[in-house]
């Protein structure tokens, strides 16, 4: 593995500009990156139609597998987007956060909650132990009657919002 191969890692970008994202991957598409932008198919209504379409889920933010020293060099050619920084190091993303988005993004159906009789303090920390999300790990609130589980990705600070059945998660246990 040469020197620069070790170096390559999920750098998380940022566009500027509104509805910017198709300009987004026609851009990385002709620089022959790999990336990934996290797109959900969202239904949406006009008056005289319907249809459905890729919606960004984490706008205005998109994962670019490339070094330090590439990701200036996209910053230079790709107009309106730049990379996160922090105490001025590039901020990356790890794998497991990219999968953990992706099955996210691959996810169409709702989720509503039936009450049984577990009960999950608010704050529990929990495990998906069954469908799409298994194995994801978030934290139970309550909003309205009803429990929902927050599922946090650390890098970007950023939470998501998933309604889903009490008989579906289990209180987390930590690993020693």
């Amino acid at each position: 593995m040469s020197p620069e191969e070790k170096d390559v890692k999920w750098i998380i970008f940022k566009y500027f500009r509104s509805n910017f994202h198709h300009k987004i991957i026609e851009h990385l598409n002709d620089h022959k990156v790999e990336y990934f932008l996290p797109l959900q198919k969202q239904l949406h209504k006009w008056k005289d139609r319907k249809k459905k379409i890729d919606v960004p889920i984490l706008k205005p933010y998109f994962f670019v597998n490339t070094s330090e020293k590439e990701a200036f060099e996209l910053v230079k050619k790709i107009p309106h987007i730049r990379y996160l920084t922090h105490c001025r190091k590039i901020q990356i993303i790890t794998i497991e956060e990219i999968q953990r988005i992706q099955r996210i993004c691959n996810f169409e159906k709702e989720h509503q909650l039936e009450i049984t009789g577990e009960y999950f303090k608010i704050g529990t920390e929990v495990e998906i132990k069954h469908g799409h999300f298994k194995g994801l790990k978030g934290v139970v609130i309550l909003e309205k009657n009803v429990e929902k589980i927050y599922l946090r990705i650390p890098s970007l600070n950023y939470f998501s919002k998933i309604e889903i059945k009490k008989e579906n998660i289990q209180k987390y246990k930590y690993q020693k």
